[in-house]
């Protein structure tokens, strides 16, 4: 295949623009079966891009060889892409730990004027083996792979809602 690429402007509601473009054309490549894994981590490197980079930013997709790379690129290269230690009551920071957990690499290129976060997704087949690929050390993600937050209580706010939306939203 080759790559697969769009640019989005640096805005919120570009974050579920990258999700459908990611799905859209795994679907159109016959890669379903790494949309899951793909659409969790665009989420997350585009939320980056948006909140930290503040630019627009490009999502290329390639399908080569079992597997699935995505990178997303801004224009912020000095804006490190790092990991970060919080403790388990901090509500944000773990989105490259996600990335880590649910690929086989990942990555970050910067050059003068530009930051990519890039990663590579197993593809696995109908019966959740992957697929051939040279890297003998492969690692499949599954959604037990990760741990959610758990949902907020309604004991923790007067409208359950509110408390439910923000704890989807995390």
């Amino acid at each position: 295949m080759r790559p697969a690429e769009q640019t989005f402007e640096g805005a919120a509601g570009s974050v579920s623009a990258a999700r459908r473009f990611v799905s859209s054309t795994l679907e159109a490549e016959g890669a379903d079966d790494a949309a899951w894994a793909a659409v969790q981590i665009v989420s997350e490197l585009a939320t980056n891009a948006v909140v930290h980079a503040a630019t627009a930013f490009t999502v290329v997709v390639a399908v080569d060889h079992g597997v699935v790379r995505v990178a997303v690129t801004d224009s912020k290269p000095l804006v490190a892409a790092a990991q970060r230690h919080f403790s388990d009551y901090t509500t944000t920071g773990r989105g490259l730990r996600l990335v880590e957990r649910m690929s086989r690499s990942w990555g970050v290129d910067t050059t003068q004027t530009s930051k990519t976060v890039w990663c590579e997704i197993v593809r696995t087949s109908a019966d959740r083996n992957p697929e051939s690929t040279t890297d003998s050390e492969v690692r499949s993600a599954t959604v037990d792979d990760v741990a959610l937050p758990r949902p907020a209580s309604a004991a923790d706010d007067a409208d359950p809602t509110e408390a439910q939306a923000r704890a989807f939203a995390a």
